[in-house]
């Protein structure tokens, strides 16, 4: 089955219908692209912000920072994004002092991270173990994907860390992302 057959629904800190590839806009001569990509991971992001206790995505991504699990450039660009979505990614840069390409390679890995954090430590806004359990089931995960996923956030474990464990935990954590919904 490829992807393009798959329903993707939108979920905390979703991924377009395109998980392999980052969708790019073009822009006409002389004019900068938007900061967003317009995928259902901006969309959803935005919305968890809106919806969510006052600043708790900040709190997510402050957490996963003091953890070492988010950098501090990744931080700080995913959070300019939250702060500012309209803007591009020049202008994201120039108040950053980083590059308009760093700064979206920097918002695409630290939204990775991000649901990593989300799925582990968040699960009760989530719906919890048994949600996760069915987004897990629907999800099309490779096995070594499932297998890292029910180990690191299913139960828990700690002590999983098999060869490529980051890879196949964020690439189980963006296909089973969608099957959530936010409470």
């Amino acid at each position: 089955m490829g992807h393009e057959n798959r329903r993707r629904r939108g979920g905390p800190l979703g991924r377009s219908a395109q998980p392999h590839r980052c969708p790019r806009k073009t822009a006409p001569p002389g004019q900068d692209t938007p900061a967003s990509d317009g995928s259902v991971a901006d969309e959803v992001i935005d919305r968890l912000d809106r919806q969510a206790d006052e600043g708790w995505v900040r709190t997510v991504a402050e957490k996963a920072r003091r953890l070492g699990e988010l950098g501090d450039g990744e931080y700080r660009v995913v959070l300019a994004r939250l702060e500012q979505p309209d803007r591009t990614w020049r202008e994201i840069g120039e108040l950053l002092g980083l590059e308009p390409g760093t700064c979206a390679v920097a918002h695409s890995q630290g939204l990775g991270k991000l649901r990593v954090a989300l799925l582990c430590r968040h699960s009760h806004r989530l719906g919890g173990r048994a949600a996760l359990e069915r987004a897990c089931a629907a999800a099309q995960l490779t096995e070594a994907e499932e297998r890292v996923f029910r180990a690191i956030v299913l139960e828990q474990r700690s002590d999983y860390r098999p060869r490529g464990w980051q890879t196949a935990l964020r690439g189980a954590c963006a296909k089973v992302a969608p099957h959530l919904s936010w409470n």
